[in-house]
């Protein structure tokens, strides 16, 4: 599970982005890693939970599928923890986005590495198909990282991968000549101001990074 950071009034204090059907009962926030089986403590953070956002109720959570997280303690923002924007700008087909995550590899193996694919969207609404058909996709356990366009120099996230075609032969591990399923930020951008109370200015099709309307890796 991978996540994002939001600053409320510019303090880094919320992490965002991670798929709304995970489990929360034992979670916490690691930031600034890149192998999981060699944690490097000058440039990992560690956070707990101080609380969950899920939006909507009931059968809508795990539908709409994202949730905010808010950390007990203040992310920092140095060379391994960067910002990017919430995207704002709602129809993003032919765009080219770089998913990331720790999942499945073409060996069928959990990753210890961060890895990172492009691949186009291919529909858009409240939640988008995007990948490529060739192997280059998400798998299991890249859901709720970040699917990423980047615009001039600065990076948005778009998407949060949510859940891929499944196999013929094992139910259990994703296809990886398909498209997989994301979750549309710029469709929750208004319910992400209002739980993150953003004060920034916001221009025509994005959130401008000013005054903390930022996300950080």
């Amino acid at each position: 599970m991978a996540c994002r950071t939001i600053p409320p009034k510019g303090s880094f204090r919320y992490a965002t982005f991670v798929a709304g059907h995970h489990k929360f009962d034992r979670i916490f926030v690691r930031l600034g890693v890149y192998n999981l089986d060699v944690p490097n403590l000058h440039t990992s953070q560690h956070h707990n939970i101080f609380k969950i956002y899920q939006y909507g109720s009931g059968s809508q959570r795990r539908r709409n599928d994202i949730a905010l997280l808010e950390l007990s303690t203040e992310a920092k923002l140095n060379e391994h923890v960067q910002p990017a924007c919430v995207n704002r700008e709602e129809h993003i087909t032919g765009q080219y986005g770089v998913a990331v995550g720790w999942g499945f590899t073409e060996d069928d193996e959990v990753s210890s590495t961060l890895k990172a694919a492009r691949m186009p969207v291919s529909l858009d609404s409240g939640s988008f198909c995007a990948g490529n058909t060739n192997g280059t996709t998400v798998c299991n356990g890249d859901s709720g990282g970040g699917l990423h366009v980047k615009r001039g120099d600065t990076w948005y996230v778009v998407g949060i991968t949510s859940f891929t075609a499944v196999r013929d032969t094992n139910r259990y591990v994703c296809r990886t000549d398909s498209y997989a399923a994301f979750t549309n930020v710029a469709t929750f951008a208004p319910w992400i101001q209002s739980i993150a109370e953003l004060n920034s200015t916001v221009e025509k099709g994005s959130a401008a990074i000013r005054g903390g309307d930022q996300v950080a890796d």
